[in-house]
């Protein structure tokens, strides 16, 4: 007799154990082998005592009534011996003879994984927030998935990992305890469409994950069949708002998919594999199901260097600050956009536009928006020494105008290089006027005390709300190069430009436009009254120094401070 069959003739011949539990949890009956170890009826009921019992939705029973039955494995104590042993179980509704109420029958059988193999506590099996299954099981589980797959050849699962679009903001704005009871929430409506082999958990924060050891359908519709699952648990959490008290809030699912295969893999990989793709699908806008593709893997390795690289250059001079002024109508320099330039030393010039959303996502801009405003303040005390008090524009992260360490930052910058605040021009992106309100309307005045002004950055291409443009202190709108490239071709672009230019009239508002290359965008733009116009056909963006320069020698008027200007840059034309 092999090793397997002495293991199915030793399952075959232990005693099965059968509990019967109320719709509360509260054992009803059970045999004589069960009593024979301790702590049953608790084993089964871990995720309703984390959820409550005020309900019967908040009840195994509601779950099992909608799955039909569960599967799953736990690990008991023999009473006489102390020992552990791990058994699998099945759990099915049923009524009870005597009274006709609704209870569980569980019934349990010896397992082939061994008691190291599980987690030891109650904690390490189940989350205590919401009662799904902890990262500790869900990796047990999965590591049994694939060893099965490796020896049994059954077929291939799947390991979804899903985030809640949006969760860090309820979090914030409305409190932890409303950020708990939105993930309990979405626990349970998660569950309520898990397949009964499914083991659905949560990994940390707003992410969950689901392991569907088989998907039983042929190689060629496997993807096809995952993405119906997650559909489903994205229209499960995210169809209807999320309703507590007198407040609803709209929540949107990010999947990343992973299907298991054959092969050297580990559950660690695995897990790593899943939550990348899942990271994809939030950087692509949330609310969307990608795969895992191992071209995916090898672009976030890219990015985790490029951030690290970034890291280093805030500390080299790798990562330099250019200038880019900006002229009224007669010629004169209005002010100038301070921009970060990173020239790698291996990967050559890497774009502001890789870079910048690179430092938000890892929490270095923090330190790039602090180096930024530093050299803004030293560059202005050098431009004062030289008799010009025009305002530098540097691009605040909307993050950053919610936490009052910038104001202290700031505070701090502008007292020690004897610099007023009216030197500086913060720009903000128009997204900023969407989220934390108040806070950031607190913040901006606060900053506005100390001199700051601020400008809209990019206006016209994201939400606008005309309300929030009146009540925040802004002093200037940037009409963005988008709109800008297409006049006087583009009717629609005109239309847009015109209707900015007029509200920016009636809610007293400068304007400057960006990205102006051509004499008929500048024809255009100061025929409808644009207060400053910004971009190639006045002056390419040049390092610091260099402006330093032209200011000190007086050759600041469009066209003389680039080192090759074209002959379309000599003059700014008139109406």
């Amino acid at each position: 007799m092999n090793g397997n069959e002495k293991q199915t003739a030793a399952q075959g011949s232990a005693p099965l154990l059968l509990h019967i539990d109320d719709s509360n949890g509260e054992c009803l009956y059970s045999n004589a082998a069960t009593q024979a170890y301790e702590g049953v009826c608790d084993a089964q009921a871990l995720a309703q005592e984390s959820l409550g019992r005020t309900d019967s939705e908040h009840s195994g029973l509601a779950r099992l009534v909608r799955g039909h039955y569960r599967v799953g494995r736990t690990q008991l104590v023999e009473k006489a011996t102390g020992q552990h042993e791990v058994f699998d179980t099945v759990s099915i509704p049923v009524k009870e003879a005597r009274t006709g109420a609704d209870a569980i029958c569980t019934l349990m059988t010896p397992s082939e994984i061994k008691s190291h193999e599980m987690p030891t506590s109650k904690a390490e099996t189940y989350d205590s927030l919401t009662g799904l299954a902890s990262w500790n099981l869900l990796h047990q589980r999965l590591a049994h998935a694939l060893a099965q797959l490796q020896t049994e050849h059954t077929t291939p699962g799947a390991l979804l990992v899903l985030n809640l679009d949006g969760f860090g903001l309820i979090n914030r704005v409305r409190g932890r305890e409303i950020g708990d009871t939105v993930l309990r929430i979405a626990a349970k409506r998660l569950l309520s469409i898990a397949r009964a082999s499914c083991t659905v958990a949560r990994i940390e924060g707003a992410h969950f994950a689901a392991l569907v050891p088989e998907l039983n359908t042929p190689p060629d519709s496997q993807a096809r069949y995952v993405m119906g699952i997650a559909h489903r648990m994205q229209l499960a959490i995210g169809a209807d708002p999320i309703v507590i008290g007198d407040a609803s809030y709209e929540i949107s699912v990010s999947i990343g998919v992973a299907l298991l295969r054959v092969g050297d893999i580990s559950a660690n990989e695995m897990l790593r594999e899943a939550e990348a793709a899942s990271a994809r699908a939030r950087k692509e806008g949330g609310g969307r199901i990608v795969f895992y593709e191992p071209k995916l893997q090898t672009y976030l390795a890219e990015r985790l260097e490029i951030t690290q690289s970034l890291a280093r250059a805030l500390e080299t001079k790798e990562l330099k600050m250019f200038i880019q002024p900006q002229y009224a109508h007669d010629g004169t320099v209005t002010g100038a956009e301070l921009l970060a330039r990173w020239t790698h030393a291996t990967r050559g010039v890497i774009s502001p536009a890789i870079f910048i959303p690179l430092a938000e996502e890892s929490g270095l801009i923090e330190r790039l928006t602090h180096w930024s405003i530093e050299v803004a303040c030293q560059t202005a005390f050098e431009l004062r020494r030289l008799g010009s008090t025009h305002p530098l524009s540097v691009n605040i992260s909307p993050k950053l105008l919610t936490n009052h360490r910038l104001i202290d930052f700031v505070r701090e910058t502008l007292a020690r290089t004897e610099v007023p605040g009216s030197s500086l021009m913060f720009e903000v992106t128009e997204g900023i006027l969407i989220d934390d309100v108040e806070l950031v309307e607190h913040h901006m005045q606060e900053l506005q005390k100390m001199g700051i002004r601020f400008s809209v950055d990019d206006f016209g291409t994201g939400y606008s709300n005309l309300v929030l443009l009146k009540r925040l202190p802004l002093s200037e709108l940037k009409i963005d190069q988008s709109l800008v490239r297409d006049i006087p071709a583009d009717l629609d672009d005109i239309a847009i430009a015109r209707m900015i230019l007029g509200m920016a009239r009636q809610l007293n508002l400068n304007v400057v436009a960006e990205g102006v290359e051509t004499l008929e965008q500048a024809k255009f733009l100061w025929e409808n009254a644009c207060g400053s116009l910004q971009g190639y056909l006045m002056a390419r963006p040049l390092p610091i120094a260099h402006w330093l320069e032209a200011v000190r020698t007086g050759r600041t008027a469009p066209g003389q401070a680039n080192e090759k200007p074209g002959k379309d840059q000599k003059l700014i034309p008139s109406c």
